[in-house]
C-alpha cells in the first residue's frame, strides 16, 4: 500500500467498513435545506475552490501505533469531496425531522479569542450531537468549525470529533486545516482509536 493510500484510506476502513456506501451516498443526495447551519454549502464551496486552485494537502493518519504522512494534490473536485465527505455528513442536523431537536445559542464569546460562537446542540440521540461555528463579526465569516458526531446500534458504537480551520482570503473563508479524532467499538470487541489531521496550502 502506498503512503498516500494509507493516509486517505485508513479512516474509511475504520468507519466506512460498517457504513458501506453511506459516506459517498450522502454527498449524492439532494441538498437538505439549511435549517440550522449550511454546513454542506460551506464544504461544497471549499471543494470547488480548492480543486480550482490545485491546493496541496499534507495529511497525517494515526491508527494505534502506526502513523504515516503524505503530501499530494487531490486531482479534482471528486477527490476533494472524498477527502471532506465526513464533514458533509454533518448536514444531517438540517433534516426536516430534526426541526426543534436542537437548541441554538448565538453570539457567545470565545474565551480564547476575539471570535463569537454559534452553538447548536441536542440532548437527543441524533448523529450530530453538537456543532459550533466560530466566526468574526458574522457567521458568514467563519474561522473554525467544531462538531461531535456519534452513532450507536446493536453492532457498534462510533464517535468522532471534527474540526475545520479557516482564514480569510478576499473576505471569503478558505480551509487551511482539518482534523478527525475518534474511536469505534464493535460489539464485544475492542475500541479502535484513530486520528487524521491535515493542512491545506495554496500554490504560489
Amino acid at each position: 500500500m502506498t503512503r498516500q493510500r494509507f493516509v486517505t484510506g485508513c479512516l474509511r476502513l475504520l468507519v466506512a467498513a460498517v457504513l458501506t456506501g453511506g459516506l459517498f451516498a450522502c454527498s449524492q443526495q439532494a441538498r437538505t435545506p439549511a435549517r440550522y447551519y449550511a454546513i454542506d454549502s460551506l464544504v461544497q464551496a471549499q471543494i470547488r475552490f480548492l480543486a480550482a486552485r490545485h491546493a496541496v494537502l499534507t495529511k497525517t493518519a494515526t491508527l494505534g501505533a502506526q502513523q504515516d504522512t503524505a503530501t499530494f494534490v487531490p486531482a479534482d473536485s471528486v477527490a476533494w469531496a472524498k477527502e471532506l465527505d465526513l464533514f458533509l455528513e454533518l448536514k444531517t442536523l438540517n433534516k426536516p425531522t430534526n426541526v426543534g431537536a436542537y437548541t441554538v445559542t448565538d453570539d457567545l464569546p470565545d474565551p480564547h479569542s476575539n471570535l463569537r460562537i454559534k452553538s447548536i446542540e441536542t440532548q437527543q440521540s441524533l448523529p450530530v450531537r453538537s456543532l459550533k461555528v466560530f466566526y468574526h463579526g458574522t457567521p458568514a465569516r467563519v474561522r473554525r468549525i467544531e462538531a461531535q458526531f456519534q452513532e450507536d446500534n446493536s453492532l457498534y458504537h462510533s464517535a468522532r470529533f471534527l474540526t475545520m480551520e479557516f482564514y480569510a482570503l478576499h473576505e471569503q473563508p478558505v480551509l487551511q486545516a482539518y482534523a478527525v479524532t475518534g474511536g469505534q467499538k464493535i460489539f464485544m470487541g475492542d475500541t479502535v482509536a484513530y486520528t487524521v489531521s491535515a493542512k491545506v496550502s495554496l500554490p504560489n
